[in-house]
């Protein structure tokens, strides 16, 4: 009890900090999607890019489309170190 104590306490505590990196929405090509962005856009406070790999949303994150999603978070994090 004491180990789920402490790990409620962490979660309860836990205050997300900002980054410094434009963040980019991975959107799965093969699902339904209303305007996800949207919500995300709020969220955000700024219109959120939006990539979009093959796959569906549990399958986007298996070979062979997590090859997809490493090249979108790739392009993010090289323009973000320019």
């Amino acid at each position: 009890l004491a180990v789920r104590s402490a790990l409620r306490r962490a979660l309860l505590d836990y205050q997300p900090q900002a980054l410094p990196l434009q963040p980019v929405l991975i959107m799965a090509r093969d699902m339904q999607h209303g305007d996800l962005g949207a919500g995300w856009n709020a969220l955000q406070q700024c219109e959120l890019p939006m990539q979009w790999v093959a796959g569906e949303h549990y399958s986007i994150m298996k070979p062979p489309h997590i090859d997809g999603v490493a090249q979108v978070l790739n392009r993010a994090l090289a323009q973000s170190a320019a």
